[in-house]
C-alpha cells in the first residue's frame, strides 16, 4: 500500500468523493500510532483498560522480605501496564484531533456523538455517505483509465504524471486488477507515453519486462528522469500537482490538464507598463516582507503543509520565523506535520526545497 494518496495537504472529508483518500489518511496515521486495529470500523479491537492498583500496594502494614519482593514485582508490572495505557491514550487523543480537524462541521454535528467511540464515528460517516466498496472500486478503475489518456502537451508532463501516480495509487488501494499486475501496468503506461517518448517506451518494455524487481514506483522514476532531460521543469513555477485539494473531482482534474495546453496556445496579451512605486519606510518594507508569503494560493489551492489557503512560503508551521506573536499552532495540525516529516518522502522533499529540516 502506498504511503499516501495525496501527500501535499491534509484531506478534508466533505462528501463521498474524498472518502477513500480521507480514510487512507486516517489509517496511515493510526498505523503509525499503533491503534488502527482499535478504530478499524470493520472489526475493531477494544482499547486497553486503565490498570487498577493492586490491593497489596495500598496496604501500609509491615511485611517480610519475601512479601516486599512480591510487592516490588506487582509494582513494576503495574507501572508497565500503566505506561502502555498512557501512551495508547495519548495516541488516541492525537488521532481524535486529526479526525475532528479533517471532517466538515456539518458531518461532525450530525454523526459525531460524544458518547460513541472513534470506530463508531467512522462507521457512522461511512453509512451516512453511502459508501459502497464495489462502486468505490469501479470509480477508482474509471479514474485510472482516464489518467492513462495521452497528454496533449509534453511541456506539462509533470502534472500528467502526478495525476497518473495518484490514480494508480487509488486503484491499487481498491484492488483494481489492472494495477496489481505489473506487466499489464507497464504495458498501459508505455502505450500512454509512446506518443511523446516513443524510444523510451519501446526500450522500457524490452528491458523492464525481464526485471523481476520492477515496480510502478521504479517505472515512474525512470520516466521522470527521462522527461527531466527532454523537457526540463521550470523551477520558477509551482510544482505540478502541489497543493491540489482532495475534493477536486474528475472534471477538475481534467480541467487542470487541459488548462496548461490552452494557456500555451492562447495569443499573447499586452501588459501595461507598471508604474514605479513610491519609496516606503523600512517598517512598511518589513511588514510587506512578513505578509508576502501569506497571500492566498492561486485558484483556491491550499498550503501543502497545513491545508490553509496560503502559499507554503508563508506557512507559519514551516517558517516559524514569520509567525506573529498572537499566532498559536493547532496541536492536530502540528502532530500531522511532524508525522509526515518522518514518514512521507514527498513531504520531506518539499521541506528540503524550503530549506527546512523539520524537527519535533
Amino acid at each position: 500500500m502506498d504511503a499516501q494518496l495525496h501527500p501535499d495537504a491534509p484531506i478534508i472529508l466533505c462528501s463521498d468523493e474524498q472518502w477513500t483518500a480521507w480514510l487512507h489518511q486516517i489509517q496511515s496515521c493510526a498505523v503509525a500510532y499503533n491503534i488502527w486495529d482499535n478504530i478499524n470500523p470493520d472489526h475493531p479491537v477494544p482499547f486497553l483498560e486503565k490498570p487498577k492498583t493492586p490491593d497489596v500496594l495500598t496496604r501500609g502494614c509491615k511485611a517480610s522480605e519475601e512479601d516486599r519482593d512480591y510487592r516490588s514485582i506487582l509494582h513494576d508490572r503495574f507501572m508497565l501496564e500503566f505506561d502502555e495505557y498512557s501512551i495508547e491514550q495519548e495516541n488516541k487523543h492525537h488521532l481524535f484531533d486529526l479526525i475532528v480537524s479533517t471532517v466538515e462541521s456539518h458531518l461532525q454535528a450530525s454523526y459525531f456523538n460524544p458518547d460513541r467511540s472513534l470506530h463508531e464515528w467512522i462507521s457512522a460517516l461511512k453509512g451516512a455517505l453511502w459508501i459502497d466498496d464495489l462502486s468505490e472500486k469501479e470509480r477508482a478503475r474509471k479514474r485510472y483509465h482516464e489518467a492513462l489518456e495521452p497528454m496533449q502537451n509534453p511541456q506539462h508532463w509533470n502534472a500528467w504524471l502526478a495525476e497518473y501516480n495518484e490514480a494508480a495509487s487509488l486503484a491499487k488501494l481498491h484492488g483494481v486488477p489492472e494495477v496489481l499486475q505489473i506487466h499489464a501496468l507497464m504495458k498501459d503506461f508505455s502505450s500512454s507515453v509512446a506518443n511523446i517518448a516513443p524510444r523510451w517506451a519501446a526500450t522500457f518494455l524490452d528491458i523492464g519486462s525481464f526485471e523481476p524487481l520492477m515496480s510502478r514506483k521504479e517505472m515512474v522514476r525512470r520516466f521522470r528522469e527521462h522527461m527531466k532531460v527532454q523537457y526540463p521543469l521550470d523551477l520558477g513555477k509551482p510544482r505540478a500537482g502541489a497543493s491540489a485539494t482532495a475534493d477536486d473531482g474528475a472534471a477538475t482534474r481534467g480541467n487542470k490538464r487541459n488548462a496548461s495546453s490552452a494557456a500555451d496556445n492562447a495569443p499573447p496579451v499586452k501588459r501595461n507598463k507598471q508604474r514605479k512605486a513610491p519609496p516606503h519606510s523600512s517598517s512598511q518594507a518589513s511588514s510587506k516582507k512578513r505578509q508576502r508569503g501569506r497571500e492566498p494560493a492561486n485558484s483556491g489551492e491550499r498550503c501543502p503543509a497545513c491545508g490553509e489557503r496560503h502559499g507554503i512560503k508563508g506557512c507559519y508551521y514551516i517558517h516559524q520565523e514569520l509567525a506573529p506573536r498572537w499566532w498559536k499552532p493547532k496541536r492536530s495540525t502540528q502532530s500531522l506535520i511532524e508525522l509526515r516529516s518522518k514518514n512521507d518522502t514527498a513531504f520531506q522533499a518539499l521541506l528540503r526545497e524550503e530549506g527546512k529540516s523539520f524537527s519535533t
